[in-house]
């Protein structure tokens, strides 16, 4: 319509439909004629927008952050399915865009993006905003915690308040860790260090694999040794680590998430705690 305007106070060109699922014909529609329409809703349909009820809810934006979580989750039983890191970017922008822009920054740091390898698709999804929060979020947690989580979606979401309470010190260091781990496993190897072993052909293949970002990106993180160790010791470490009896291919099979991550972050941390404490 017209009358939206974005931080900056600028008024916003009207929407313009695109090609939808399954209203194709609702390609190229606008709500009255103006911005770019190639054809607009008829007087009665934008008369039956104008009267349509809409339900709203409102919290103060003063209220506590773990209100606004709560209200979040609430609202968020019907519409549009979107994937969880999404309806958590949402969440996250609600409470606090700083730190919002700060995930999103650093989940776009190309040293990052180019050790993960994901497919566009994974991109368009935001799982590469997901792992970066999953860094932060699991680098440094209590084993003991690590064995009462459940969903790990639903632990992630949850922590999401606590990660909004992070000042500029630690926004920084976290930056700083993440940053330096990923520039080792960059040098080190790049993309194979985050892939599967496979022992017939005696090498790294296949897409990103969560074991491995939890066992070696974790591993480095928890004891913010990337200065201690070298891209040698890393790719020895990375052979190591598939020729363990636990980790041959296939373990993972038939395990969820939480279940996995009990093994696999405590063995990346014993992995690298020889090398810490030489």
């Amino acid at each position: 319509m017209g009358i939206l305007r974005d931080e900056g106070d600028v008024v916003q060109e009207p929407f313009v439909c695109g090609t939808p699922p399954f209203l194709k014909s609702m390609n190229g529609i606008g709500f009255e004629d103006s911005g770019g329409a190639k054809k607009t809703l008829t007087s009665a349909q934008r008369l039956d927008f104008k009267r349509a009820r809409i339900d709203v809810k409102i919290i103060k934006r003063e209220s506590d952050k773990r209100a606004k979580y709560d209200l979040f989750q609430r609202l968020n039983s019907y519409g549009t399915k979107a994937t969880e890191q999404e309806l958590r970017n949402c969440l996250l922008v609600s409470i606090s865009k700083l730190h919002y822009k700060w995930i999103e920054e650093l989940s776009n740091d190309p040293i990052f993006l180019g050790v993960l390898d994901l497919p566009e698709r994974l991109l368009e999804e935001q799982y590469h905003m997901e792992l970066a929060l999953r860094f932060i979020i699991f680098r440094q947690v209590n084993e003991a915690q690590l064995s009462k989580i459940g969903n790990i979606g639903e632990y992630l979401d949850a922590e999401i308040v606590s990660l909004t309470e992070f000042n500029k010190k630690k926004r920084d260091e976290e930056s700083r860790i993440l940053r330096n781990t990923f520039a080792l496993m960059d040098e080190a190897g790049g993309p194979t260090l985050l892939r599967r072993w496979n022992p017939q052909r005696e090498r790294m293949e296949g897409p990103f694999a969560l074991t491995a970002f939890e066992t070696m990106a974790l591993g480095i993180g928890y004891y913010d040794a990337s200065k201690r160790i070298t891209a040698p010791i890393l790719r020895k470490k990375r052979s190591e680590l598939w020729q363990k009896e636990g980790f041959k291919s296939g373990f993972s099979f038939g395990l969820r998430a939480d279940q996995r991550m009990r093994k696999t972050i405590p063995a990346g941390r014993r992995l690298f705690g020889a090398v810490v404490e030489q």
